[in-house]
């Protein structure tokens, strides 16, 4: 089981995307980068924040 401490090792986080940003295009946008697992962070209403967490398995991916 994978800890949080290992997944942050490489992690992006892309700042100031559209409050309306769609997950399916996002993934359209980085699908030449080999990304682990995306997060697009909301806030407590359920609301995007402008903001989304990218995961890679390695440094070099």
């Amino acid at each position: 089981k994978e800890t949080l401490v290992e997944r942050s090792k490489f992690k992006l986080v892309v700042k100031n995307l559209p409050k309306i940003a769609a997950e399916s295009a996002l993934l359209r946008q980085l699908k030449n980068i080999k990304i682990k697992a995306m997060y697009i962070s909301t806030n407590s209403n359920g609301n995007q924040r402008g903001t989304a967490s990218v995961y890679f398995a390695s440094k070099e991916d």
